[in-house]
C-alpha cells in the first residue's frame, strides 16, 4: 500500500494512504478513525511523545484552543533527555566523561555491549521510576538525534583538543577573552552563510548551535528550557547528521566545538545566571539563525527554513526580554560583542 508523510512544521504530521493495493485488493476501512487514533496513541506511548488532551478544538488547526495546547505542552520525555544527553555530550571529553555527568544528571545509562569481545557498542538513557508508576521508556543515542548515536559521539571526542590545551577560565580576564571569541566566531560563522563563495560546513553550523546549548546553562529556568528547544531547532534546520561514514575532521567545527565546551563548564562552575556576556551571545545566535533560515528559504529548503525561523524568533524573544544590548558596557562587564557585519540586516530582512 502507498501512502505520504506531510509534516507541517514540527507541531503535526498527516499520513495520506491509498486504500487500493497495487494488485487490486482494497483495503478494509471500517472503523479506520478508531483504529488510527489507537495506533497513535501507541506510537505516542513507545516514543514518549506528549499527548494533547481530548476535545475537538484541540485537535483543529488554526483555532485559537490548538494553538494554546501546543504553546502550553510541555516537553516529552523524550526532548528532556535529548536535552539532557546533548549538553553531556557537549561539554565531555570523552566516552567515560559522558556517562558520569549523564549518571550525575540523574539518569540511568545502560551501555550495549558486543559479544564478540565484551566492546560498547552504543548506549541507553532513562529517567528513575517514580514510586508506584510505570518505568520510563529506555531511548538510544539514536533515537534521541542522529548526531548522538555513540559512532558520532566518539568521532566527536576523538577530533576535540585535549583538555589539558583547552582549560577552564577562572580569572575575569580569561572568561572576557572566551566571551569575545566565542562571539566572534559566531558573528564569522553567520556572516559565511550569506557568503556563497565561503559556505559554512554543516559540521561547523552544528558546532555554533552547541555553544547555544551551552549558553543555556548560563541562564536562568524556564528561559534555559526554551533555548534548549531553540538549539535543536537549529540542528534540525541544518541537517546533514546521517552522514555515512563520517566526514573528516573540521578545524574550525573542532574549535567551536571547544568554544561551547568552555562556555557550558563555566555555565556549570558559576552561579552567575544574568550575566551581559550571554545575552550578547543571544543576539548573535538570532542573528545566525536569521541568515540560517534566509539560506534554506533560497534553497527551497521550507521545512528547514521554518525551524531556522522559529529558532530565531524566539532567541530574538528571549534577548528581547532583556533590553537591547549595552553599547558601551560598564567597567565589570565582559568585553563588548560586535554585531553581525554584512549578513544579518539582509538575512533579516528576507525573513520578514
Amino acid at each position: 500500500m502507498r501512502w505520504i508523510a506531510i509534516a507541517h512544521g514540527h507541531a503535526r504530521v498527516d499520513v495520506v494512504a491509498t486504500l487500493v493495493r497495487q494488485d487490486g485488493r482494497t483495503e478494509p476501512a471500517s472503523d479506520d478513525r478508531h483504529r488510527c487514533a489507537h495506533a497513535t496513541r501507541n506510537l505516542e506511548h513507545r516514543l514518549g511523545l506528549a499527548t494533547p488532551p481530548p476535545g475537538p478544538d484541540t485537535t483543529t488547526p488554526g483555532t485559537p484552543r490548538a494553538a494554546a495546547t501546543r504553546r502550553a505542552a510541555p516537553p516529552s520525555a523524550r526532548e528532556r533527555l535529548r536535552r539532557q544527553v546533548r549538553l553531556a555530550a557537549v561539554v565531555a571529553t570523552d566516552e567515560d566523561d559522558f556517562v558520569h555527568r549523564l549518571r550525575a544528571a540523574g539518569l540511568r545509562v545502560r551501555l550495549r555491549r558486543s559479544r564478540a569481545d565484551n566492546g560498547v557498542t552504543g548506549y541507553a538513557v532513562s529517567r528513575p521510576a517514580l514510586p508506584g508508576r510505570d518505568h520510563p521508556p529506555w531511548f538510544g543515542g539514536g533515537q534521541l538525534a542522529p548526531d548522538l548515536t555513540l559512532t558520532h559521539l566518539r568521532a566527536r571526542w576523538a577530533q576535540a583538543p585535549r583538555p589539558s590545551e583547552t582549560s577552564t577560565p577562572t580569572t575575569a580576564e580569561q572568561r572576557q577573552h572566551l566571551w569575545q571569541e566565542t562571539a566572534d566566531a559566531i558573528t564569522n560563522a553567520a556572516d559565511d552563510l550569506a557568503r556563497p563563495a565561503q559556505p559554512l560546513s554543516a559540521q561547523a553550523a552544528h558546532a555554533v548551535a552547541d555553544i547555544l546549548t551551552a549558553t543555556a546553562i548560563t541562564v536562568p529556568q524556564p528561559q534555559a528550557h526554551r533555548l534548549a528547544h531553540a538549539a535543536e531547532l537549529l540542528h534540525r534546520a541544518i541537517g546533514g547528521r546521517r552522514e555515512t561514514p563520517l566526514p573528516a575532521a573540521d578545524a574550525r567545527a573542532v574549535h567551536l566545538r571547544s568554544l561551547a565546551r568552555l562556555v557550558g563548564l563555566m555555565g556549570q562552575l558559576s552561579s552567575d545566571r544574568t550575566g551581559a556576556a550571554a545575552l550578547q551571545l543571544l543576539y548573535l545566535l538570532a542573528g545566525f539563525g536569521d541568515n540560517l533560515a534566509a539560506l534554506r528559504q533560497s534553497q527551497q529548503r521550507r521545512s528547514q527554513a521554518a525551524a531556522a525561523s522559529t529558532a530565531a524568533a524566539r532567541l530574538h524573544a528571549s534577548a528581547g526580554r532583556h533590553g537591547p544590548p549595552p553599547a558601551t558596557p560598564a567597567p565589570d562587564q565582559p568585553l563588548p560583542v560586535a554585531p553581525l557585519r554584512s549578513a544579518r540586516p539582509a538575512a533579516r530582512s528576507r525573513s520578514r
